[in-house]
Parts: C-alpha cells; structure tokens; sequence
C-alpha cells in the first residue's frame, strides 16, 4: 500500500506538526553488496523515499525529517535524493541536506545518516547539536559502554528480585569478518549491521545481541523478539538511540 493511500484511508486523525520519515535503507547501503540494483524489487524500495513529500503533504506537516544511510547521495542513488529535494522546492517548502556522526550525540558508534529537515514557509528548520567531539565531550567508547553493560549484570547477580537481562545470546558459528569490524575498547564501534558480524575486541567471538544494543544506546532491559537472527536484524535496523532523542528533541523544540 503506497504512503499517500494508507494516510487517506485513516482520514484526518493522521494530521500532525512534525514527523520523521524512514525509507527501506538497504538498496542506498553500500555494505549491502549482495543487492542486485537492476532488480524490480531494489528500484521498488529506492521509490519509497520518494514518499516523503506526500505524506508530508498529506499529514500537512510543519516539519519532516528524512532519515537514510549517506549512500543515498551517492551516485547513482542520488537522482532520488536530488528528486526529493526538487519536489520540496515545487511544493513551498525549504530545507536543509545534513550528514551526522552517531557517536557525536553519545552513542559508541561511528554510524553515518543522512537527514534531509524540510519545513513550510516561513517555519524555522530544526538545528540538531552534536554534544560529543572536539572542544566538546570526548565520544563514548566500546569500552565505556561494554563496562556499564557489565555493572548491570553484576547488579542483576548480586539482586534475585531483579529480573535477568534479556538477549545474551549470541551466534557460536565461526563466522567471516573484515578486520574493519573488529571492535576496539578505546575507540567508538564501526556500523553495528544486521548480521551481527562485528567482531568483540578481547574475545575470539561476534558480539553477542546484548552487546550490540549497548553500542546502539538500547537500555539493558530492552527485549528483542523473534529468532536470533531476528534479533541481530532489530538491532542493526534500529537508528542509535542518543542520536534518535537529539533528533527528537529538536524537532519538539522547533
């Protein structure tokens, strides 16, 4: 069902003020090499970040957030970036192209998105501040976020009423691995990935599901359902959770 039908079907209750948008990723991603770009199925999923101008039109929303991987501005899965940015402009609206750091909000992770914060005339453009980096807060490291990890499963030892901490499993395979994704305690975490292949820093093993939702900013309650490959994909899919509130949070200050 296309975004535009969805949104009509639902009649007037879906108006809102602001909204943020999220397209399939995988066919803009270039760590998804196994993606045939000819295929009907990838020019389907690259047709749905064209998407967003409707629905902003739809919900007749102040503001809109575009949120995508960086390889969306690459060629040649620009042409959707620079069409999307065309139909703004036919449509009154102004904008602002940005690419942001995970790990210059907090999150323990070198993670790339690509934003693109479109509003109506004369409505004021989100400003997103980065909190971590040079002159700021020093970015939060593997090793920073695997021993506040760590603490709570001690304090979840040491306390029986306490409920156990979900997901510490992980895959026992021998698993390929790009020395690129071998972790490193003093430094943030490459892209945390679906296939949960990063590989732990001090241990011949991938991280295990709980440790790649510390890198991602998941608290150590959060459950993930489904199969154990299920849970990687939850994991990977998601966008960091400390970037994801400095979004937000901009957008409720705007």
């Amino acid at each position: 069902m296309r975004v535009e039908d969805f949104l009509k079907e639902n009649g007037p209750n879906t108006k809102c003020d602001a909204f943020v948008f999220s397209s399939p990723c995988q066919s803009f991603s270039g760590a998804n090499r196994d993606v045939d770009h000819n295929s009907e199925q990838d020019l389907y999923r690259k047709g749905l970040s064209l998407e967003f101008v409707p629905a902003m039109q739809i919900l007749e929303a102040k503001i809109g957030v575009l949120e995508n991987v960086e390889g969306i501005w690459r060629r040649p899965n620009v042409y959707f970036l620079k069409k999307i940015c065309v139909e703004l402009l036919r449509t009154g609206h102004h904008f602002r192209v940005r690419l942001f750091n995970a790990r210059a909000f907090g999150d323990p992770q070198a993670r790339c998105r690509l934003c693109v914060f479109a509003a109506k005339r004369f409505v004021e453009i989100p400003t997103v501040l980065e909190t971590h980096g040079p002159g700021l807060h020093p970015y939060v490291t593997v090793g920073t976020a695997f021993k506040v990890l760590e603490k709570t499963l001690e304090k979840v030892k040491r306390n029986p009423d306490m409920p156990p901490i979900p997901n510490m499993q992980g895959s026992h395979k021998f698993q390929p691995y790009d020395e690129k994704e071998i972790l490193h305690l003093d430094q943030p975490a490459c892209t945390i990935r679906c296939g949960g292949r990063a590989w732990h820093p001090t241990k011949e093993r991938a991280i295990l599901v709980r440790e790649a939702a510390a890198i991602q900013s998941y608290p150590a309650n959060y459950e993930f359902l489904g199969s154990l490959s299920d849970q990687y994909k939850q994991v990977g899919n998601a966008v960091p959770g400390k970037m994801a509130r400095a979004f937000a949070r901009s957008l409720s200050e705007s």
